[in-house]
């Protein structure tokens, strides 16, 4: 432990002049490396690392388009779910309007032949169930 302060220490000196350094992950050869930058530049090692960021954050930024604005993203997801609720209500009507449809057939056979809509579902049942299969003894015949 008392090696790594050391070398810390020394690292500290060496790259700016006794500046302490508040970044972690640098390493000394950096830290060297950069003190020597600022000295030669004429500013401090905050005002180096400020303006390298900077530039450095800016030239990669440069080709890229701004981030869409939160309030421009939220406008589209609220068009997209306006859109999708009226179709809903759409593909709603338009199952209101074939079950009423059902409706008046169902009522209208019910008038012809005096039955009760139950009787005529009943007797249309047969057309939405699968048939059984037959025996193997009507095959044969």
């Amino acid at each position: 432990m008392e090696k790594q302060k050391k070398s810390r220490s020394t690292a500290r000196k060496q790259a700016g002049g006794g500046n302490v350094w508040g970044v972690r992950g640098v390493s000394p050869e950096t830290r060297v490396a950069v003190g020597k930058a600022a000295r030669r530049a004429g500013v401090s090692i905050g005002e180096f690392c400020d303006r390298a960021l900077r530039d450095a954050a800016t030239e990669t930024l440069k080709d890229q388009p701004p981030a869409p604005r939160l309030e421009d993203t939220l406008a589209q997801i609220a068009e997209k779910m306006a859109a999708q609720a009226e179709a809903q209500q759409e593909r709603d009507r338009q199952l209101s309007a074939r079950l009423d449809a059902m409706e008046a057939r169902t009522a209208a056979q019910a008038e012809k032949g005096n039955k009760t809509p139950a009787e005529i579902l009943k007797a249309l049942s047969g057309f939405f169930r699968p048939k059984a299969p037959a025996p193997e003894s009507d095959k044969a015949a």
